[in-house]
Parts: C-alpha cells; sequence; structure tokens
C-alpha cells in the first residue's frame, strides 16, 4: 500500500506539471515595416487564453512603449505610431488564469525614414508673392514644414517662412516679398516623432515691379515714352490701344529701346493713343 501511495501521488503531480506549464511563444520577424509602424506575429501557445506583448527602443525594456496585455487569441498586430529610422525590440509571452510562460526570444525591427517631400514649381507668380507647391511620395496623412530664403543655401531664412507648420496643406501662399527677387524654398514631413530630410530646393523669381512715373512726349517728331527704370527687369514692352478699356496689343518692335525709353515714329493714321509699359525679367 506504501509503494502504490507514492506512485499515485507521482502520477498525479506529472499530471499537474503537463496542464500548467505554458510554453513561451514563438516571434515571427517583423513585417510590414514602415517609417512610422511595422507588423508582428507569433505562434499560439496551447492553453493560453492571451498574450502580453512589450514594445520598447531599448533592448533591456527598461522604458517600454507599447504595451499589449488581453484575454485574446489573436497571435498578430500592427504597432502604429512609432519614430521613424529608429531601432525596436519586441517579445511576447503566454498567459491563462493561473499561469504566464517566460518571455519570448527578443527580436528587432527598425523604421525606415519618413520619405520626404518632393517641392513642384511655384504658381500664381506676382510682384510680391507667389505659392509654393509640393507632394508627398507615397502620399501620407502628415503634416509640412516650409523654409523660404533668397540664398539657396538657407542661411539667412525670411523670419516669417523660417520651419513654418502649414499643417496638412500641400501649397502655402508666401507674401511680402521683393520685385523681380529670386527665392528657394524647400519642404519637411513631420508627424509624431518622425520627421524627414529636406526636399528639393525649388527656385522663382518673383515678377517685376509695374514701372512708375510713365511719360508720353511728343520730341522732334518722334513718339518718346519714358519711366523709372525697374531693378530686376531684363527688359521692357510697349503696348497701345485707342481705348483705354479696350484690347492692348504689343507694339515694342516698332520702336527703339533705350534704357527705360523707348521712341517711334508716329503713324499718321493714328488719332490719340494710350500706352502701357510692362517689365520683364526674362
Amino acid at each position: 500500500m506504501k509503494y502504490l501511495f507514492l506512485f499515485v501521488i507521482a502520477n498525479f503531480f506529472n499530471i499537474i506539471c503537463s496542464q500548467t506549464v505554458l510554453e513561451p511563444p514563438v516571434l515571427h520577424e517583423a513585417m510590414n515595416v514602415t517609417y512610422n509602424s511595422f507588423g508582428i506575429s507569433w505562434q499560439s501557445v496551447e492553453g493560453a487564453t492571451g498574450y502580453k506583448l512589450h514594445v520598447d527602443d531599448n533592448a533591456d525594456f527598461s522604458s517600454i512603449e507599447w504595451n499589449f496585455d488581453g484575454e485574446s487569441l489573436i497571435t498578430g498586430i500592427l504597432i502604429p505610431s512609432l519614430r521613424s529610422n529608429t531601432t525596436y525590440y519586441f517579445r511576447v509571452c503566454a498567459f491563462n488564469d493561473e499561469f504566464t510562460s517566460n518571455y519570448s526570444d527578443t527580436l528587432q525591427a527598425h523604421t525606415l525614414n519618413m520619405p520626404a517631400p518632393v517641392t513642384d514649381s511655384a504658381s500664381d507668380i506676382n510682384a510680391d508673392s507667389f505659392v509654393a507647391n509640393w507632394e508627398l511620395i507615397p502620399s501620407t496623412l502628415c503634416r509640412f514644414k516650409i523654409d523660404v530664403d533668397d540664398n539657396i543655401d538657407f542661411s539667412s531664412p525670411l523670419n516669417e517662412y523660417s520651419d513654418l507648420d502649414v499643417g496638412f496643406y500641400r501649397n502655402k501662399l508666401i507674401t511680402g516679398l521683393l520685385p523681380g527677387t529670386e527665392y528657394y524654398y524647400r519642404v519637411r514631413a513631420y508627424d509624431t516623432g518622425s520627421e524627414s530630410e529636406n526636399s528639393n530646393i525649388t527656385s522663382v523669381v518673383t515678377l517685376p515691379a509695374t514701372p512708375q512715373n510713365v511719360n508720353v512726349n511728343f520730341v522732334s517728331g518722334s513718339i518718346i515714352i519714358s519711366w523709372d527704370e525697374i531693378p530686376g527687369a531684363e527688359s521692357y514692352k510697349i503696348y497701345a490701344s485707342d481705348d483705354p478699356q479696350g484690347t492692348f496689343t504689343d507694339i515694342s518692335y516698332l520702336g527703339i529701346f533705350e534704357g527705360a525709353t523707348w521712341s517711334r515714329l508716329p503713324d499718321q493714321s493714328e488719332s490719340k493713343m494710350f500706352y502701357r509699359v510692362v517689365a520683364v525679367d526674362e
């Protein structure tokens, strides 16, 4: 009877151990890694009713950034809202109502760099403003910052447009500029914990200012038009019409330019004419 009792006790102990030990899950390598997320999956564990998952940028898990602990039999999850260009470590254990397994082996994943925007040509160019344009490929919901400078090395950005947050928009009206001046702009994308490299640089030249103090005189049988010279203007054009509200036609080729003057012999068929002077930057 003594030996039978010991045999029963030993077999009971073996049955309890075999029923309660939970094996650590087997982790798979991270998948679908992007600049701010990646997927984690693992093999299911017999007897488990849930899993605990830790994600940290420290290999010792001293400052766990992402902690999943749930009564669920899911064996995979997407980890969002991560920082770009960062190494993360992850591990998982199984549990049930009474026991928790050891943690799995620790694996790691390195998030990608956040894609940089691509600037496009400026639009709606005026003497004192233009619209900067850009896009992000692949398209991602994020915010943007813009720099604008009249130096290509961005050594002295315009105060209002230095690291300016423009939200989710993909264009920005830039105002308060000088006429006939070349400007440069670049853009960065960012979201929580991530910021891209600078985009390519796009240049734009504002239109020359409108010529001022335009005078029309008749001297020695010639029509002479003069105006204040415009800094940055490469050339000028003269337009004429017999109706100030009508269509003006380019007649520059009919006369001779000398600096900020233009002269021509009058057409005897003309009666009263109206003129416009336009500065040209190219």
